[in-house]
């Protein structure tokens, strides 16, 4: 994702489906040092119970990184990401969840309505 667009340009990077943090915690640990301190992290999951484990994570985290601080979470499908603006997001990260939706192409819309034009998006899966 950074070769793709580096964390150094990044205005709002967005998790969906964050579950406890695993994706952010790598994030943070490896490109915490390049993300600006203008740019905004969120992590969102449907399910409040994982959103609730990853802010158990941050406060626990607030001391290591000033980006763990920063770290804003929200309870969003992924098929519906309502509460976020058109075009704001510069990089989106999923790991492990659109092949998991009922409707795989609805994540993938909203993720592409909430991602600026020269943006990134970033999935992984099983295969």
């Amino acid at each position: 994702m950074d070769s793709a667009l580096p964390f150094s340009s990044a205005t709002a990077i967005l998790d969906v489906g964050c579950g406890p943090g695993t994706a952010v915690a790598l994030l943070v640990n490896e490109y915490g040092s390049q993300i600006p301190s203008s740019a905004r992290l969120i992590a969102s999951d449907f399910s409040k119970g994982m959103v609730e484990a990853l802010n158990q994570r941050k406060k626990e985290r607030e001391g290591e990184s000033e980006v763990w601080k920063r770290l804003e979470t929200a309870v969003y499908d992924a098929q519906d990401l309502s509460g976020g603006k058109d075009g704001d997001i510069s990089h989106i990260m999923a790991s492990l969840v659109y092949f998991m939706l009922p409707n795989p192409r609805k994540g993938l819309e909203e993720a592409r309505r909430v991602l600026k034009p020269d943006g990134v998006l970033a999935l992984t899966s099983w295969a």
